[in-house]
């Protein structure tokens, strides 16, 4: 039975603590860039669309006069 203020950061060495927080950070640091650039290209393929959208309407009106 573990005792009741039991610290699990108290068993683990320092090193490794330290060394998954930067891990972390790293992680952290470079999903907003990733998710930036997620986003970009969400922005962009919804701007194609839109272009092709327009470009289909206009030619198929074309196609009725």
């Amino acid at each position: 039975m573990y005792p009741v203020n039991y610290n699990i950061e108290d068993c683990i060495p320092k090193e490794i603590i330290e060394k998954l927080k930067d891990s972390k950070q790293y992680l952290d640091k470079h999903s907003k860039e990733l998710n930036g650039l997620i986003k970009e290209m969400d922005k962009n393929e919804r701007r194609k669309k839109k272009r092709r959208k327009i470009k289909n309407e206009s030619s198929s009106e074309q196609i009725m006069d």
